[in-house]
């Protein structure tokens, strides 16, 4: 297996809805079976259900948990 994580998917939220995170991600994963990677994961906040959404209509699938430390909390 040859994975690849994405570790930041951000659109500004003037940019929200306009089909641009769905272009960028297209191309991410694009890039990533053109550069032969099999696995492609990110992480994304349990408590953001519009980002899961998001990259559940892009074929990501929930597998596990994991830590993500953002200042305290």
């Amino acid at each position: 297996k040859k994975p690849v994580e994405i570790q930041r998917f951000y659109v500004h939220q003037d940019f929200q809805g306009k089909k641009l995170g769905q272009k960028l991600m297209e191309y991410v994963l694009e890039w990533a079976k053109n550069n032969e990677f099999d696995i492609v994961w990110l992480g994304a906040w349990e408590h953001n259900p519009d980002a899961i959404r998001f990259y559940q209509r892009l074929g990501f699938e929930i597998f596990g948990k994991h830590s993500f430390v953002l200042g305290t909390d």
